[in-house]
């Protein structure tokens, strides 16, 4: 049954644990560097690094509400059970080919342009 998958990643990282005292347990770690603050300066300041962690939040955020909040909301509010909210995949199957479809006009527009930066940016606001 379904006890199995727990069985198995259990014993699995008992094993693991046997393998890593016999072949990895006495190996010096390697020393830790000392913290460099100008180089972590210099890896915040490019400002093309701020519209990725926006994009990435917002990715996460749409991700987390269609995976984890709408199926309780269509259940809680329409009185749907998990057969009849089908409609949580619609996301992804708009998703997908919209990712598609997108990388194929950026390509497009690239490739008859010498402007990379631009479409780019467009693409990534779009989603």
């Amino acid at each position: 049954g379904w006890e199995s998958v727990f069985y198995f990643f259990g014993w699995s990282g008992i094993l693991w644990c046997g393998v890593w005292q016999v072949y990895g347990a006495d190996k010096e770690p390697p020393k830790p560097e000392p913290f460099n603050w100008k180089l972590f300066c210099e890896l915040l300041r490019p400002s093309g690094l701020y519209s990725i962690y926006f994009c990435h939040f917002s990715w996460n955020m749409t991700l987390y509400i269609s995976v984890m909040w709408l199926p309780t909301y269509l259940e809680n509010a329409y009185n749907l059970d998990s057969k009849e909210t089908w409609i949580n995949s619609l996301p992804y199957l708009v998703m997908a080919p919209s990712a598609l479809g997108w990388g194929f006009v950026v390509d497009r527009y690239i490739a008859k342009s010498e402007s990379t930066l631009w479409p780019r940016k467009v693409a990534t606001m779009i989603g």
